[in-house]
């Protein structure tokens, strides 16, 4: 997509969030894709979704699988 400023956060991000949790390929690379351009074109955007992120990252946490327990250290940093 070329335009992330037209897209819903409140509905994405959240998906894609609870997206990472599935166990089949290529469904978990797709949602930590998704994950990772929303969060670095969301500029703005993001913040007002964090409270509906937390359910979706802590059950992430407790998951039995390890390849998710820790997705979020490749999100790349933003240079400000």
């Amino acid at each position: 997509m070329d335009d992330f400023s037209k897209m819903d956060y409140h509905y994405y991000l959240p998906v894609f969030c609870d997206g990472i949790r599935e166990n089949k390929e290529p469904h978990c690379a797709i949602a930590l894709m998704g994950v990772y351009d929303l969060l670095a074109h969301g500029q703005k955007k993001v913040l007002p979704v964090i409270p509906q992120l937390i359910l979706p990252l802590k059950s992430k946490q407790f998951s039995p699988c390890v390849s998710i327990k820790h997705p979020w250290k490749n999100v790349p940093e933003k240079d400000t």
